[in-house]
């Protein structure tokens, strides 16, 4: 019984904080699209059965581009309004391929790998260590020890709260769980009408709607998020670096 990864890398953010007329997703990072570094990344490890992207449909053909003739296990889908949207219908492509091998009876466990486009410096340690801690935990988030001290503040631009920063992290991607685990999770999020909660990430679903616990697993520092203009050029010298050393 052979249990099966599905990537899923959600790319239709506008990027309106990068300031430029295109989504920050597709801008050049040292000669190649953002996306295009997790794209390859999760391509070519032989772990994951499936990647998924998740995109604004006018992109797809620049995709499949990137795919750089990978294309066997490369699936495109059209995002939604929101991420949380754009989440669900990258999930919907994986039970939709999952399906072909619960028909088969194939056995073993399905699991889902949920990852920001614009965090192109994933590493191969992370990516195999967050499959590894899914397996164990069924629900894992990787995140970094935060460095600065958090304000809790108002309405009214006042601190009122503290936090001990020895007790906080900073989450990242890939949040990793059970495919029917955050399947679950989703259903009771969309039949919740009482909420007006709209997530950021997708561990606060399990947090929320589950009794599994999320487990948060050490992350990468070099697995920045690329949101602001200052964001690409600290990607561009990480890249350099790497680049330099070898």
């Amino acid at each position: 019984m052979k249990d099966r990864i599905y990537a899923i890398i959600v790319a239709g953010g506008t990027g309106s904080r990068m300031k430029s007329s295109v989504p920050k997703q597709y801008l050049n990072l040292c000669g190649k699209p953002v996306l295009q570094y997790s794209i390859e990344k999760f391509l070519k490890n032989e772990l994951i059965d499936s990647c998924i992207v998740v995109a604004d449909k006018m992109y797809h053909k620049d995709i499949e581009n990137m795919a750089c003739g990978t294309k066997n296990n490369l699936y495109i889908v059209e995002n939604g309004a929101e991420r949380i949207d754009s989440v669900k219908a990258g999930l919907d492509k994986a039970v939709y391929i999952e399906s072909e091998y619960r028909d088969r009876n194939d056995g073993g466990t399905a699991y889902v790998m949920i990852h920001d486009g614009a965090r192109p410096l994933i590493s191969e340690r992370l990516v195999s260590e967050c499959i590894e801690n899914v397996k164990k935990h069924r629900a894992i988030v990787p995140a970094t020890a935060v460095k600065d001290t958090i304000k809790v503040i108002n309405a009214d631009n006042e601190a009122v709260n503290t936090p001990q920063r020895c007790n906080l992290r900073a989450a990242q991607t890939p949040q990793c769980f059970e495919l029917e685990l955050i399947l679950d999770a989703f259903d009771k999020y969309m039949s919740d009408t009482q909420s007006e909660y709209l997530p950021t990430d997708d561990g606060s679903l399990i947090e929320m709607y589950s009794d599994t616990k999320v487990v948060i697993t050490e992350g990468d520092e070099n697995n920045i998020k690329i949101t602001t203009p200052i964001d690409l050029s600290i990607a561009e010298m990480i890249i350099e670096r790497a680049d330099g050393g070898r």
